[in-house]
């Protein structure tokens, strides 16, 4: 499923579905906010949306803010409107952990190359349509990659205007929704913008965590890095084949 997402005319609304077995696109009922760099999970087959950017404003494009908590249901072609995020703000992922999902960090452009960081660790609760406050983001940073291994949540990278006065960071941020603490892990070597982060967690596949491609500004890379949770360690993979910029990000996606 491709949702959402932005093209030369503006934020999109659209919904549309890829059948890998038939090679085909289908489209779907459209999402209820047209918005962009958002937040997305997969929750009991239902996918949520949440929070992002409706649009720019006149001052130097300067963001629009949603909260929006909208869910859509591959079963019934249809979208629900949930309880909205506390904090909008855009450039956050979305990660599930034990029935919960929580939005960490985020941006806000307030005009030219200026931005609003946040260090907000709001989850949402879906059984009871509700929102709670956890432990900060340690540092504030957007545009991070995520994912989740044996329960805990790591933050690769991402950007950060106050770190050292460049951005993006080298910083490996890591939570743990048991005990509502945070951590650091080895930092990543190269850090990037908008990378792509996955996991191999079964039980004959090695625990790793790839960082894939990523962008500094409007360079493109196609770096995989890979990470050990419990070597602490990081190592280079094949490159991908193509380099992947944000700038060419027009739709987030959910899996």
């Amino acid at each position: 499923y491709a949702i959402g997402g932005q093209n030369g005319e503006g934020v999109l609304n659209i919904t549309e579905e890829y059948d890998p077995i038939t090679n085909d696109w289908t489209t779907k009922t459209s999402m209820p906010t047209a918005r962009n760099d958002f937040g997305i999970a997969v929750y009991q087959d239902k996918i949520y949306v949440i929070g992002g950017t409706i649009g720019s404003g006149i001052a130097w494009g300067e963001s629009l803010l949603t909260g929006a908590t909208e869910v859509y249901d591959p079963a019934t072609d249809t979208w629900t409107t949930k309880t909205s995020m506390p904090t909008p703000r855009q450039g956050l992922e979305a990660n599930v952990v034990s029935d919960k999902i929580y939005l960490i960090g985020g941006v806000r452009y307030v005009g030219g190359l200026l931005h609003l960081e946040f260090d907000e660790n709001e989850v949402f609760d879906p059984p009871t349509d509700s929102w709670t406050t956890k432990a900060p983001l340690p540092t504030a940073v957007w545009g991070y990659s995520s994912t989740v291994v044996d329960n805990k949540i790591y933050l690769i990278g991402g950007g950060n205007k106050t770190s050292d006065g460049t951005f993006p960071v080298t910083l490996n941020q890591v939570y743990n929704p048991a005990t509502n603490t945070w951590n650091f892990g080895q930092s990543v070597p190269i850090g990037l913008w908008h990378a792509d982060a996955g996991a191999t967690t079964g039980v004959l596949a090695p625990k790793r965590i790839y960082v894939l491609g990523g962008a500094y500004y409007s360079v493109a890379y196609n770096l995989t890095q890979r990470y050990d949770p419990e070597a602490n360690t990081w190592t280079t993979g094949t490159p991908v084949p193509a380099a992947d910029a944000p700038i060419l990000e027009l739709a987030h996606r959910a899996s």
